[in-house]
This record gives structure tokens, sequence and C-alpha cells, in this order.
């Protein structure tokens, strides 16, 4: 919730008149808001059931069209 915050308040800043500075230090945190998104997808992320080749998506059950040997 906090990092949706700080991407909502970064990118609104560019339409307020907000100081350079502020823009500047936000843009400087940016990286490590991504890092720990990252770390948090990894420490609580859940491993799928599915291979790439079986469901490209989890969240739908979208099954990818493979291929014919005859085209």
């Amino acid at each position: 919730m906090a990092s949706t915050l700080f991407w909502v308040v970064y990118l609104f800043s560019v339409l307020l008149p907000v100081h350079p500075a502020w823009v500047l230090g936000l843009f400087s945190l940016s990286p490590v808001v991504v890092v720990l998104l990252v770390w948090k997808v990894f420490r609580d992320g859940t491993p799928s059931s599915y291979t790439f080749e079986e469901r490209f998506y989890e969240d739908w059950a979208y099954r990818p069209v493979r291929a014919s040997e005859e085209d």
C-alpha cells in the first residue's frame, strides 16, 4: 500500500506545482521502492503449480494455442 501511494504521489507531482527538490527526492527514492517491491514478491509470493507452457497467466484459465505440426 505504501509503495502504491509513493507511485501515485510521484506521478501526480508532474501535474502539481511542487518544488523540483521534492521531485528529485522522489526520483532518488524510486529505486529503493522497486527493490522493496521485488523483495516482497520474493518473500511472500507463492510459486505457481503450472508451468509457463501450461498457463502463462495464472489468474485466468487461458491455455495457449499450440502450433500444429502441419503449419
